[in-house]
């Protein structure tokens, strides 16, 4: 979804920004494909890493646009936590991590993607205050003091 996204972002930012796809892939036919449906543009693909934490902390967006139904989405809680902002499918897990700290888009919606992107790009003060309000909003949603008040009231 991402590359398609790309082809549909200006020509003016896609010559200003870096692209990495990060992540396990373990069909050699696939990573050619996705080779190919880069379409010329500055895509590097990054793939069996031992752990993303790296990638997103040397970004300035993280963009997860998966087209499955997640159970909690992790790369969308591990990206916030890292303090940056996350243009994601509007899956109600992911909604419940990010919160109204993330850029949403309808599964499969390149041109929101795109969008996102774009403002993202143009506004820096937008794309700091999203990294750090997801950031603190994780932190305080998942630290283990919460997560024990939340167990000991069920057990109660």
């Amino acid at each position: 979804m991402l590359l398609r996204a790309l082809m549909e972002v200006d020509p003016d930012i896609i010559r200003n920004i870096k692209v990495k796809l990060v992540g396990f892939v373990n069909d050699e036919n696939f990573l050619e494909y996705l080779k190919k449906a880069s379409y010329g543009y500055p895509v590097e693909i990054i793939t069996n890493v031992e752990s993303l934490v790296p990638y997103y902390q040397n970004s300035d967006i993280i963009v997860f646009p998966t087209l499955m139904y997640e159970g909690f989405g992790i790369v969308a809680a591990e990206a916030a936590a890292c303090g940056k902002p996350v243009i994601a499918s509007d899956f109600p897990s992911i909604r419940e991590i990010l919160g109204e700290y993330g850029l949403y888009t309808h599964p499969g919606d390149t041109g929101a993607i795109a969008r996102h992107i774009e403002t993202l790009y143009k506004d820096k003060k937008l794309r700091l205050e999203l990294g750090k309000k997801s950031k603190e909003s994780i932190t305080n949603k998942f630290s283990w003091d919460n997560s024990y008040r939340e167990l000991k009231t069920i057990f109660e």
